[in-house]
C-alpha cells in the first residue's frame, strides 16, 4: 500500500509538469490540498505504521481495527477532496460533501483513538 501511494505521489509530480494539469493543480484548491494529505498523511503515516507491525510493536486485534478505520477515512477523504471541485456531476451529488468529509473524517478520529489505546496496551 506504501508503494502504490509512493508510486501514485511520483505519478502526479511526473504529471504536474505538463501545463494543463500544473494550471489545474494551482487553481483548484482541494487538488492541492488532497496531494498535501496525500504525501504526508499517505505516505508517512501508513510507513509508521508498517515500521510498528513489522517491530511487532502492534499486532493485536485493536491496531488492526484501528489501521482499517484510519485507512477508510483517509482514502474516502482524499477521493471526496479530489472530486470536490466536480461534486455536482457525481453519482453523490444528492450528499453534501461536507456531510461525506465529516463522516469520514469521524472514522480516523476513532481509529487515531483505538490506535493511541493499542500503543499504550
Amino acid at each position: 500500500m506504501i508503494t502504490a501511494i509512493f508510486l501514485l505521489k511520483a505519478l502526479l509530480q511526473m504529471a504536474s509538469a505538463h501545463p494543463y494539469v500544473a494550471d489545474m493543480a494551482f487553481s483548484v484548491r482541494p487538488v492541492v490540498i488532497a496531494y498535501l494529505h496525500l504525501v504526508l498523511l499517505g505516505v508517512i503515516s501508513l510507513f509508521l505504521f508498517a515500521w510498528y507491525m513489522q517491530k511487532d510493536y502492534l499486532n493485536d486485534r485493536i491496531a488492526s481495527v484501528a489501521i482499517v478505520a484510519l485507512m477508510i477515512g483517509f482514502v474516502g477523504t482524499q477521493t471526496v477532496l479530489v472530486l470536490m471541485p466536480w461534486w455536482s456531476s457525481t453519482p453523490l451529488a444528492g450528499i453534501s460533501s461536507a456531510t461525506l468529509m465529516f463522516a469520514l473524517t469521524v472514522f480516523m478520529a476513532v481509529g487515531g483513538i483505538l490506535f493511541f489505546i493499542a500503543c499504550v496496551n
